[in-house]
């Protein structure tokens, strides 16, 4: 057992999470399935090229499993966030109730700084940033690009693409992602809202359940691992060239899942 998978079973017995590590019949490869149609697949650095990872998640879900990808880099650099990750999936978090919380303005360095803290993903500024506050306490945050004008006429709609959402490690707000997308549309006449969802985490259920409709798939995106510092790399262009990253720097590549675009095309106030 490599340190890395002792880590993570480690964590599940803290928590007191039943699991059972098993060849899957279905994937015809090795999980750690920890609760009923969940199961864990854990890629470790220099392994695992991910190059499999969007077959296994098809096959994931005409069998109506939940297959999540744990990367080994971020499980090392980012455990606390990864952690609350899992606890999500299977239900161990503590829930907060939407009416219990406020929404406020909030602004780019309060963003980052929360999404430094609790989101898997690069920090990105938006346009505009909200949050909601749970008794003084900043529990989620969600970020909007700025608007993209599409037609003409009374044709005419405008868009915005929703770049950042989470909640605070440990927590979800129920109701939360509703509230500030109803607060948005309200205060901004958004027409029409996009956002991307990573499939190493999920399949966009939560967002197809207040009306958004899955509009396109992406294939699997590639990044880089340094070997030593185990810091990830997800857009190359704007840090070097590729050709330098495969022979000069010794990046390991790695392919994540792919991702969903789920769009929803909503008449300005309308309630979601």
């Amino acid at each position: 057992m490599s340190e890395f998978e002792d880590s993570f079973i480690g964590f599940l017995q803290t928590h007191e999470i039943q699991h059972q590590k098993e060849f899957h019949p279905i994937f015809q490869r090795q999980v750690i399935t920890a609760a009923q149609n969940v199961s864990f697949k854990l890629n470790k650095i220099g392994a695992n090229s991910g190059l499999e990872n969007k077959a296994l998640w098809d096959l994931a879900k005409e069998n109506q499993i939940k297959l999540i990808q744990i990367w080994e880099d971020l499980w090392l650099t980012k455990r606390e966030i990864s952690q609350s990750r899992v606890l999500a999936a299977l239900g161990k978090i503590k829930k907060i109730h939407g009416r219990e919380t406020s929404v406020v303005k909030i602004n780019n360095n309060q963003l980052i700084d929360f999404l430094e803290k609790n989101h898997l993903a690069i920090p990105l500024k938006g346009k505009h940033k909200f949050g909601l506050l749970y008794r003084d306490q900043l529990v989620t945050v969600i970020s909007f690009s700025y608007p993209r004008n599409f037609g003409s006429g009374d044709q005419k709609i405008k868009s915005y693409e929703i770049l950042r959402f989470c909640h605070v490690n440990g927590h979800s707000v129920v109701g939360g992602l509703s509230k500030l997308l109803k607060h948005f549309i309200e205060n901004y006449k958004a027409d029409h809202l996009m956002t991307y969802i990573d499939k190493d985490w999920g399949d966009g259920e939560g967002f197809e359940t207040i009306g958004f409709t899955k509009s396109n798939e992406l294939a699997p995106g590639k990044f880089y691992i340094h070997p030593e510092t185990k810091m990830r790399i997800q857009n190359i262009s704007y840090h070097q060239t590729e050709n330098k990253l495969d022979s000069t720097e010794k990046y390991i590549l790695a392919y994540n899942s792919g991702s969903l675009k789920y769009t929803k095309l909503t008449k300005a106030g309308e309630s979601i």
